[in-house]
């Protein structure tokens, strides 16, 4: 290739450059480049013209200006004097708006996402301004080691940070923990929700001290506002909410027991016959609900008379769930799944060795499909139809206990004291929950974005949803990454296969 015009007027290097087309003429185009000379200069090339003529020079940085964007209002420079300038493009002489003061370091880098402007800098900092209200400092970034070199949006949502650190820094909009409570002398294992009136939610908890807690959400607090002390004799190892403002608990004491969710009174103490420890409950679509436990049986219970209307023997069961078209879900301990009618409990599939160890939790996707996680460290996704495998999730390292999952989330906890946050259509890990200092038993969503965490660790932790960034992946290079990052999104894509 050939160069079809040089532009000449910068006296030391030329550090960026940004374009604009003129709105009402497309082809028109303004050219800005920005210099270690600390000017801008503005370059205009006519509608169908092919040279370049200098229209304006932008004086106002004290030190090099390094980086360059275009908004639909500002042309946009950042400096190694640590400042951000904003130039109005609706203005023939593009006049300095006003200059934004945060950084403590040349700032390299700009990109826009939604209505925020995001700067990276030497200062090993993110700066993220608010587009809609005065370009205000909404969040700072803190994760690389050394200066930031280039920022990009990745699959439309997703923010990347390359630095001289050596890594590109990927960041999503995440949970953040918000609320911290010491829920229990014992380990939390359960919880279930209740609601009061059209408004009014609860959180009841159970937990290996025996008790059943309940608890209520208020400006990002858990209050406790009642406790059933003793409610079984060991540990409370599973809660499911029946309807007629009723909840069922049942227990390594080997017993179930239904409870009035307004009053918090007894209702019915059942001990199946030849029971032993029970871990888990499910409530079926018509109303009943099943146990299963370490008495190698699954048992369903009339929701009114509370008997025992059918027994189907298998093996030790670790958890259940109630699938779309009505029929019953279980994980053993040997790591197959089974299915059975929820009328007759004849068998009607199994997914035999769908894990290696026991499965410890199952859930459902909102699309229907299945979810299993065991203490091989894995979940996986199987089809709701054929019950083949879907995909693979890897990435806890030690057991996973519990799992729950929203439209646009799913979410699984264990062992390895984390929260790991996966797109339930891309199957990506999106986040990586750290706070718990125990292994997470259990998950709940309580409303619109937040959830609960209940862990050995004796907390009970609220995430919510918030709109600031967080980082959710760090991919290493051996060297400082440098240039555009658009250029080098192969890379991400194979870290994300």
């Amino acid at each position: 290739m050939i160069p079809l015009q040089t532009l000449s007027g910068h006296n030391d290097y030329v550090y960026s450059i940004a374009s604009l087309n003129d709105l009402l003429l497309a082809n028109d185009l303004i050219l800005a480049s920005s210099s270690k000379d600390i000017t801008i200069r503005i370059w205009y090339r006519k509608n169908k013209s092919i040279d370049f003529k200098p229209i304006q020079t932008l004086y106002g940085h004290t030190k090099a200006v390094i980086s360059l964007i275009f908004t639909s209002n500002y042309l946009i420079s950042g400096s190694c004097d640590n400042s951000i300038k904003l130039w109005n493009t609706t203005s023939a002489t593009f006049s300095l708006v006003t200059t934004l003061k945060g950084h403590k370091g040349c700032v390299n880098a700009f990109t826009q996402f939604n209505k925020s402007l995001l700067s990276g800098s030497n200062d090993k900092t993110i700066m993220i301004w608010d587009i809609m209200n005065n370009f205000r400092l909404k969040q700072t970034l803190t994760g690389h080691q050394s200066g930031i070199n280039s920022l990009d949006i990745y699959q439309n949502n997703l923010l990347a940070s390359a630095s001289n650190d050596s890594s590109v820094i990927l960041w999503n909009f995440g949970y953040t923990l918000v609320n911290s409570t010491d829920a229990a002398a014992k380990e939390i294992y359960a919880f279930t929700l209740i609601q009061v009136n059209a408004t009014t939610q609860y959180l009841v908890s159970g937990s290996v001290d025996k008790n059943i807690s309940v608890w209520y959400l208020l400006n990002k607090q858990l209050k406790l506002i009642y406790t059933i002390p003793n409610a079984h004799n060991a540990t409370v190892k599973a809660l499911a909410t029946l309807s007629n403002n009723r909840f069922v608990s049942a227990s390594y004491d080997k017993t179930i027991k239904v409870w009035n969710s307004l009053t918090f009174e007894l209702i019915r103490f059942i001990v199946p016959l030849n029971s032993d420890s029970i871990n888990s409950l499910a409530v079926l679509q018509n109303g009943n609900f099943v146990s299963g436990g370490y008495d190698f049986n699954i048992r369903l219970w009339d929701m009114n008379t509370y008997d025992e209307i059918g027994i189907k023997g298998t093996t030790q069961v670790l958890s259940i769930v109630t699938m779309q078209n009505g029929s019953i879900a279980y994980g053993v301990r040997e790591g197959s799944i089974h299915f059975l009618d929820p009328i007759k409990l004849d068998e009607q599939y199994r997914i035999v060795n769908a894990h290696q160890q026991v499965i410890w939790a199952l859930t459902l996707l909102a699309n229907g499909n299945l979810v299993s996680g065991s203490a091989d460290s894995l979940v996986k996704i199987w089809d709701k139809t054929t019950l083949s495998l879907v995909k693979l999730l890897i990435g806890h390292t030690d057991e996973v206990w519990c799992l729950i999952a929203t439209s646009d989330n799913l979410f699984s906890g264990g062992a390895d004291n984390t929260i790991r946050v996966w797109d339930p259509n891309t199957y990506q890990l999106k986040q990586i929950l750290s706070g718990h200092t125990g292994g997470v038993e259990v998950l709940i969503i309580l409303s619109n974005n937040v959830l609960a965490s209940g862990s050995d660790d004796n907390t009970i932790k609220i995430w919510r949803l918030s709109d600031n960034f967080v980082n959710i992946q760090n991919l290493t290079h051996s060297t400082s990454v440098q240039g555009q990052l658009n250029k080098i999104f192969t890379f991400f894509e194979k870290n994300f296969e």
